[in-house]
Formats: C-alpha cells, structure tokens, sequence
C-alpha cells in the first residue's frame, strides 16, 4: 500500500505488467483504496516496460511496471536495456523470494552465486536498482528511485520487493517528492556558453547535430529558434528525429552510416559543429570514419550534454558543455544580439544554397525508388504515398531492418 500511495502522490497514472506468485500482494495492494492504481495487463512482462518506456517518452512523466519473480522478472531485461540505452525513465517493481527463504531457490528464485541475484542482472541496464528488504524502508526506496529518474540524464529503475515484505505493516507516510529532489534543470557554465558562441558566430560552415537529448529535454522551441537567427543547418540522429521539421530549410536530414547525402556531407565539412544530447555511437559516426559523417578534429566541437560522461568520450571537445540541452540553447539564444545574429545569417546565404544543391541532388537520386511501380514495391514508394493521406504532422513509427534505413 506505501507503494501504492507513492505512485498515487509522485503522479503515476497506470500500472502496467502481469499477475504472478512473486507479485500478488502487490497488485492486491494497487487495488485497495488510498493506494489504488489502476493496472494494464499485458501479454509479456516486456511488453510491460516497453508500454512503461513509450509512455516517458511521450509525456516525460515515468510509470511503474511490476512483475513477478525468475521468469517473468527475467522477460524485463531487454526492455531495461531499450530504455537504458535511450535514456527513459521507468520503475520496474518485480517480486522475489521471501527474506528468510533467501538462498534457497524457491519460487524459481536466482540463487547461484550471490542472494538475491537478479538485482546483479538488472544493475547493467538500469540507472540505480534497490534491494527493499523492510517495509519502513518503503517511502525512503521509493523517493529516491523517482530522484533517480527525474534528474540529471533519465534512465529506469529497479526495486525489487520480497514476499513478506510485501505483506509486512508499517506505518510511515509517503515523503513528499517535492521536498527529495532539486529544483528545476542544470544550466550550462557561463564561461563555456561564452565560448560556444564565439565558435557558432566565426562559423563559416556551422552544423548542429541532435541526439535524443533534445528530445527528452523539450528543446525543439529552443533549437529552431537558434537555427533560423543563425542560419545554421541541422542533422540528426535517428532518436532526434522530429526536433526540427522535416521540411524546414535548414533541415540536412539524418546522418551517420545510414544518413541521408545532405546529412552526411554537410556534417561532415563543417568547421564548428555542436551537438545536443548525442553520444556519437558508430551508427551515427559511421564507425568514426573520418571526413564520411563528421571530420572531427578538423571540425571544431561544441558537445552539449547533460552527463558529463558523454563530453569527450568518441570526440574531442573544444567546448564541453554539461546542462539540460533546452536551458543551453536558451542561454545561447540570450548571449547573441540581434545584430550579432542577422550579421552571421547573411554571411552564409550561400552555404544554404549548398544545403538547397544538396537537397536537389538527393531526391534526384532518391527519384527511381520513391516513382517504383512495380511488385514488390519499395520502401520510398510506401513512404510517399503514406505522406499523401497522413497530416503534416503524422507520425510514422518502423522496424529496424530495412524500413529503419529507409527513414
């Protein structure tokens, strides 16, 4: 019920997962008053914490998944590991075997090595992951794994709950989140903010390049705002995808090893480029194959992230910059005048007519399989003809594979 009444008061709307011996208790507990959340049933516990991590990234609130104990447990690692590797907040709640049958194997329990063992398989793919052993541990466990997801860089959270804990009484209060975690996000250090923008003003060639930490930082107010006072063009990562519009002028397209040609040949001859929230991951970086997705060094760096772990590690910074990605731009934005900015965006009139040339030479070659009326058809075909009856703003979700390179 204290775990209940946390994600009641922390603003978890839904629970989703499966019913199991390990996690009865649980689930009996979210139906009790006070304590009540509704719970989603589904198919696979995977699916359990990939409905956990769509729903983070839709409304940036995290959600609870809950499992039961060996098996059902097990089936949420790879959906640990998706929102790990991307960066999404969610609590998984999986049961274990009861305190005083620990080391036993009991209840299909991970014994073989270390008790209770499956926290040592989730600790690589999640951010923190707790071991609640009593119940006047509950309020404490609980505001700390929520402190863990909502700051800094996000990523999920494992508590793992024994059976007599789960049925254990205790009287403690929920603590109040406001009162356990920082206000507001970290901004950028002002020194290196200044330098960014002697490098972005002195540009002959800029190029912005967005990772899913735009995203998750709602900056694309921010970014577009910076691009069309300075006229610099933008590529992304397939994860920041959509923090631009697709046909806004200054839009390269993706970039990296399955990148599009303007996305590729602008990033990579550019002189300063300044990435927002990407790690620059050989998918991205082309297997960090110089002058075929980025020339770095050569191209000067600016690297904003909010984990001070990413600045430096595939490239080297001129400029690292730790911060929420939005307050960056945000202060960037504030730090160029008007005039600094209308001066820099009519110098590069004809860089744009490069991106244009690009653009141009792009479709040509695109031309042959999005026009394809033949069977079987292609995937530019398939594209094109969803973009004629879906909005503007439509959004078209793929596999990998094929379809993922396509896009």
């Amino acid at each position: 019920q204290v775990i209940g009444k946390a994600l009641k008061a922390y603003g978890v709307p839904y629970i989703t997962g499966l019913p199991g011996h390990g996690n009865w208790n649980l689930l009996d507990a979210f139906n009790d008053a006070g304590s009540d959340v509704p719970v989603i049933q589904v198919m696979h516990e995977q699916a359990a914490v990939h409905v956990a991590d769509a729903h983070y990234r839709v409304t940036g609130q995290p959600i609870a998944a809950c499992t039961s104990i060996g098996p059902g447990a097990a089936n949420t690692v790879m959906g640990l590991a998706n929102a790990y590797c991307d960066s999404t907040a969610l609590l998984l709640l999986s049961g274990s075997a009861s305190t005083h049958m620990r080391g036993h194997g009991v209840m299909q329990e991970m014994d073989r090595e270390n008790v209770p063992d499956f926290l040592r398989v989730t600790q690589s793919v999640t951010k923190r992951n707790f071991d609640l052993s009593r119940a006047d541990h509950t309020a404490f466990v609980m505001h700390r794994a929520f402190n863990a997801m909502l700051t800094g860089r996000p990523g999920p959270v494992h508590v793992e709950v024994p059976l007599d804990v789960q049925v254990e009484m205790t009287e403690i209060d929920v603590a109040d989140l406001a009162m356990r975690i920082p206000v507001g996000k970290p901004r950028a250090d002002a020194q290196a903010v200044e330098q960014a923008i002697r490098l972005l003003l002195k540009a002959e060639r800029p190029c912005i390049v967005v990772g899913g930490g735009a995203i998750t930082s709602n900056a694309s107010a921010e970014l577009r705002k910076l691009v069309e006072r300075l006229g610099i063009p933008v590529v992304f990562t397939w994860n920041g995808k959509g923090s631009l519009p697709e046909d806004h002028p200054m839009n390269a397209g993706t970039v990296g090893w399955p990148g599009s040609l303007p996305g590729n040949t602008v990033a990579s001859n550019a002189d300063v480029v300044m990435s927002l929230g990407c790690r620059f991951t050989d998918w991205s970086a082309s297997s960090w194959r110089k002058g075929v997705s980025f020339s770095i060094p050569g191209s000067r760096l600016i690297q904003v992230d909010i984990d001070a772990r990413e600045i430096g590690k595939n490239y080297p910074a001129e400029v690292g910059i730790v911060g929420d990605v939005r307050l960056v731009l945000e202060d960037l934005n504030a730090g160029i005048s008007a005039a600094q900015a209308s001066a820099a965006l009519s110098r590069r009139e004809g860089y744009h007519g490069l991106l244009r040339s690009l653009w141009a030479d792009w479709n040509e070659v695109q031309a042959p399989r999005r026009n394809h009326d033949k069977i079987p058809t292609t995937m530019l075909r398939t594209l094109r003809e969803l973009r004629k009856v879906l909005p503007r703003n439509g959004i078209v979700t793929v596999g990998s594979g094929h379809p993922q390179s396509s896009t």
